[in-house]
């Protein structure tokens, strides 16, 4: 984790950020590394995202909102965010909705030091 910010909102946030981050991979090395691969991509109702689209999205989701904070701390009050169709945020789950646990293990760490470094510059 990057060096602690005097502000202590900001501050907050960040180990917020981290303890999900420290969780999530607590997840992944546990219960779903123990569960049938199959059940990985299985979808658990109709119209809802299996595991692994679920976690195609997280992957791709910290850097996004990265780059939304960013523009946002440069020009304050601009319209922010995006839509649940979102072309980057399909495109990401379509892509990789079918990766193996190992990928998305891997992407996991780039994707979060890209959310820790914009939250640490605040």
């Amino acid at each position: 984790m990057a060096t602690a910010s005097t502000n202590l909102k900001m501050e907050k946030i960040r180990q917020s950020v981290h303890e999900s981050y420290a969780e999530l991979v607590q997840l992944i090395d546990g219960p779903l590394t123990a569960l049938n691969p199959e059940k990985l991509y299985l979808p658990p109702a109709e119209n809802e995202w299996t595991i692994m689209q679920n976690l195609s999205h997280i992957v791709e989701f910290m850097p996004y909102w990265a780059g939304e904070i960013e523009k946002l701390v440069t020009a304050p009050g601009q319209n922010f965010g995006r839509t649940m169709q979102h072309e980057g945020r399909m495109r990401a789950v379509n892509e990789h909705g079918r990766d193996s646990l190992a990928q998305i293990k891997e992407a996991l760490p780039g994707s979060y030091v890209c959310l820790e470094d914009v939250l640490g510059r605040l």
